[in-house]
């Protein structure tokens, strides 16, 4: 069995790729791929993980867990989605190092699959976006106490990176700029879903419909309807399209007010991230999606 872990990261997602899949639940089923509801295992998950902190867990652990999540028949892939699952909010930079729970918890992730067919899917996003965002997420009482003496300028996804494929080197791990999230959607449902590239899901138009003007979805739609795509990358391209038309002028940017952030530090995180972009995609054995 496959299991398909798409955990985050946070400011990222906000379960819309798990919404999106489950509005293709019957026809995943059908094909073998089986999408629980959240509510079946991320406690599950989460009091598993807490209590396999001193003890490593057990194939007939992995087993339980995997049967009470799954109830269809004939199941050769699972998707489970849970941004907290390495961590909540407040403790990204516990330890003073970016996701440094990541080092206990991505192992034993993979360790309750009951197979050794694992995939850790994961988006980035922009330090100058991330940061305030998952801030304003958690329950950190300042900002200084969230950040645990953690210089922004050290936040790099590309060590995050590395550091898991370490972490898992047995594991297929996928990565995405949140960036291009609404025009990779529909490569994306395709990504954790396994299927063929052929294969058009319903919700493959649910993220570029919250950043295009309601003309621009009018005027989508229509297109579609009468020129349906036939592959992903044509469905990406037609979306790349239709976005640079209709984009809404506010639809990526956000009010920044923390302490001692200037534009310039700004500009900086924002150039170094598009370095670690750069770094990432010649990552041996990372598979990044990009535009």
């Amino acid at each position: 069995m496959q299991i398909a872990y798409h955990i985050g990261a946070h400011a990222t997602d906000d379960d819309r790729l798990i919404k999106s899949l489950l509005k293709n639940k019957q026809m995943l089923q059908s094909h073998g791929v089986a999408v629980p509801g959240p509510s079946r295992y991320r406690q599950q998950i989460r009091e598993t993980l807490a209590s396999a902190a001193n003890e490593t867990p057990t194939h007939e652990t992995a087993e339980t867990l995997f049967r009470s999540i799954v109830q269809e028949d004939h199941v050769s892939r699972v998707i489970l989605s849970g941004e907290h699952f390495i961590c909540i909010p407040d403790r990204v930079f516990a330890q003073q190092k970016f996701y440094a729970l990541a080092d206990k918890r991505l192992p034993l992730l993979a360790q309750l699959a009951p197979s050794n067919e694992v995939e850790i899917h994961i988006a980035t996003c922009n330090p100058a976006i991330f940061i305030p965002t998952v801030f304003a997420a958690s329950n950190a009482k300042d900002f200084a106490t969230f950040m645990q003496n953690t210089d922004p300028v050290d936040l790099h996804w590309s060590e995050l990176t590395a550091r898991m494929k370490s972490l898992v080197p047995g594991a297929k791990l996928v990565v995405w700029a949140n960036e291009d999230t609404p025009v990779l959607w529909p490569r994306l449902l395709q990504s954790l879903s396994g299927l063929s590239q052929a294969k058009i899901f319903d919700g493959s138009l649910d993220m570029i419909h919250d950043v295009i003007t309601p003309e621009g979805k009018n005027r989508l739609e229509a297109y579609l309807k009468s020129h349906p795509p036939k592959s992903h990358t044509q469905f990406q391209k037609i979306l790349t399209a239709f976005l640079e038309k209709f984009e809404k002028e506010d639809s990526t940017q956000i009010e920044i007010d923390l302490p001692g952030w200037t534009d310039d530090l700004i500009d900086t995180l924002t150039t170094n991230y598009e370095w670690d972009l750069d770094r990432i995609q010649g990552m041996e054995g990372v598979t990044f999606i990009t535009p």
